[in-house]
């Protein structure tokens, strides 16, 4: 039969064991997790980034701001936001 000091410890190794298996999990899990958390703040970027392009070309639209001399900048404008869009996509 085994003493009391020695089920403690069995029981304390036991824990400790728990414990670490445990936080082992957590790392395997969160891991992945954060990736996807990032994943998904790059995309909330792109797409603020094409709504700003979007009002702005708006806002130039319904003003009468945007004739035809001045489409050229407003294409070349939508291209360099693109090509933005594009490096972090």
């Amino acid at each position: 039969m085994q003493s009391g000091g020695n089920i403690e410890r069995l029981c304390h190794q036991r824990s400790v064991n728990i414990v670490d298996h445990l936080g082992s999990v957590t790392c395997k899990v969160n891991d992945p997790l954060d990736a996807k958390v990032d994943e998904v703040s790059d995309a909330e970027h792109r797409v603020s980034c094409m709504n700003s392009l979007g009002k702005y070309i708006g806002s130039l639209e319904s003003s009468g701001n945007m004739r035809k001399r001045n489409n050229t900048s407003v294409q070349s404008f939508a291209n360099i936001m693109t090509i933005h869009l594009n490096i972090y996509a």
